[in-house]
């Protein structure tokens, strides 16, 4: 019985994870784009959730319709997403940026599209304290720089054929 209930538990937190990491040129399917971004937090952040424009928090299901993960990590995010415009938000281990305060970007569909580098700079403002309540409050202060070169670079390095089947573009995220 304790079997089965692990089994569920681990299908459930698969099924959660959303993210499409590209690991060749043929898995992009038709209308798809590639995104290309390294994505940094800081210790208190270790995700963050993609959203179409328009989409994320369902009213009426009270449900987070998440379309991709970026992961916190000096490594890229490589994620084949449909064509469109999205935005970042719902930050695990902190809270979440509504849509019209959060970084947007595009993807095209059969490019490469990178978004560039991007960090948090999350901090700790401290803890408030109130009768059997713990409030953490935290501060960010996103910054979004252009490195496509050494972006370029990693791609024909690490997955050449994605690099070579794939226009390069650059969409970087902005507020």
């Amino acid at each position: 019985m304790k079997q089965y209930a692990l089994i569920s538990f681990a299908l459930l937190l698969a099924s959660c994870i959303t993210q499409q990491q590209v690991y060749n040129a043929k898995k992009l399917e038709s209308g798809e784009g590639i995104l290309l971004a390294q994505f940094t937090c800081g210790d208190l952040v270790n995700s963050a959730s993609i959203y179409k424009t328009g989409t994320g928090w369902s009213k009426h299901t009270g449900i987070w319709n998440r379309d991709a993960v970026l992961r916190c990590s000096n490594n890229y995010n490589i994620l084949k997403l449909p064509e469109g415009d999205y935005y970042i938000s719902h930050f695990v281990g902190m809270a979440l940026e509504r849509e019209e305060n959060a970084l947007k970007f595009s993807i095209v569909r059969n490019k490469i599209n990178y978004i560039g580098h991007i960090n948090l700079n999350v901090r700790s403002q401290g803890v408030k304290q109130s009768p059997g309540h713990k409030t953490y409050n935290y501060n960010y202060n996103p910054t979004v720089s252009n490195q496509r070169n050494l972006a370029q670079t990693y791609l024909e390095n690490e997955l050449p054929e994605l690099a070579s089947k794939y226009d390069f573009s650059v969409s970087i995220a902005h507020k």
